[in-house]
């Protein structure tokens, strides 16, 4: 691996001296980037994180939003389609920067880093998870000693009931507890104050789930009751919906379209260009590995690399 990620570092290194890399950022400013995130912590306890490879390194994280501070106009989803829409082109490339499931450090750490540069995100929250408490379902599996990314992905197969009835039935056999110490969503006064500092808070369904592999009753429950009960909750409209996992089709965007939502987000990579597919809007996931160099250091390179698409178009994907 480390020599797979020293051979990256040296390509990046030359596409950034020949200008192949200010080509593929330049391309940038033609349409709307979209940034995926999920959690924000002291590198201390990153690797503690159920799945550390979620987990993005605070000072990392600070850094990436000084780039983009400085070379983007980094705007929340709603304010950036309106801006590509409109058909004129800002002078900086549009940017959002996006945080998936509701977790209490994007309000810890997260938040004030962006404040900090004067940035604005958009918040998909998990409606069970930050309305009731209810821990996530991967969360609970990640607990289990038998846990393995296998038996996360097998989980992930089956449909809402079976999937919450396998994870009772396994965590019971296992006997774990619920955990005493665990990361937990953030609160209600919390998810408010985002709003009046002008972030923009989107749906993540009730619990999770895959929804292409969800029966008609389970999707529209998933998809409109997260809205209207996150509504209910904050008294603020929520704009916008993300898929679990990013799996949608045909079925999937018509109930979320019905639902109310003015567009979605999908988890796959690329830029997105008018005409807008509002309801599979593509978003580049930025992981710590992703970032990185052959030394495990966080790399400006490596993440300018990654959101430029230039990696996409290395790992044989288009560049768009």
């Amino acid at each position: 691996m480390k020599i797979k990620r020293r051979l990256r570092s040296a390509i990046e290194s030359a596409a950034a001296r020949t200008g192949v890399l200010n080509r593929f950022e330049r391309g940038a400013r033609h349409g709307f980037t979209i940034l995926t995130y999920h959690r924000v912590l002291p590198a201390e306890r990153c690797a503690h994180a159920p799945f550390p490879s979620l987990v993005m390194p605070d000072v990392a994280f600070r850094e990436q939003m000084r780039r983009l501070a400085s070379q983007f106009e980094v705007t929340t989803i709603s304010a950036g389609l309106a801006r590509i829409t409109s058909g004129e082109l800002p002078e900086r490339p549009l940017v959002a920067v996006t945080f998936d499931d509701g977790y209490v450090d994007n309000a810890t750490h997260a938040a004030p880093i962006l404040n900090e540069f004067g940035l604005r995100g958009t918040f998909f929250l998990v409606h069970d998870f930050v309305v009731h408490g209810r821990e996530l379902w991967f969360e609970r599996v990640a607990r289990l000693e038998a846990a393995t990314p296998a038996l996360v992905e097998r989980l992930k197969g089956l449909d809402t009931a079976e999937r919450e009835r396998t994870v009772d039935e396994l965590c019971s056999a296992a006997s774990a507890e619920p955990a005493e110490e665990r990361d937990g969503p953030m609160s209600r006064a919390q998810v408010l104050a985002l709003i009046d500092a002008g972030h923009e808070i989107g749906s993540h369904t009730l619990t999770h789930p895959i929804l292409t592999r969800s029966d008609t009753a389970s999707l529209g429950r998933e998809v409109r009751e997260s809205k209207l009960g996150l509504e209910g909750w904050l008294g603020a409209e929520v704009p916008g919906f993300c898929y679990p996992n990013g799996d949608n089709d045909e079925r999937v965007q018509a109930v979320v379209r019905d639902a109310g939502y003015r567009w979605a987000c999908s988890t796959d990579a690329g830029r997105n260009h008018a005409p807008l597919a509002r309801f599979e809007l593509q978003r580049i996931d930025v992981t710590p590995s992703r970032v990185t160099d052959h030394n495990g250091a966080y790399s400006e390179l490596a993440f300018r690399s990654e959101i430029s698409l230039l990696r996409s178009a290395l790992r044989g994907g288009e560049a768009r």
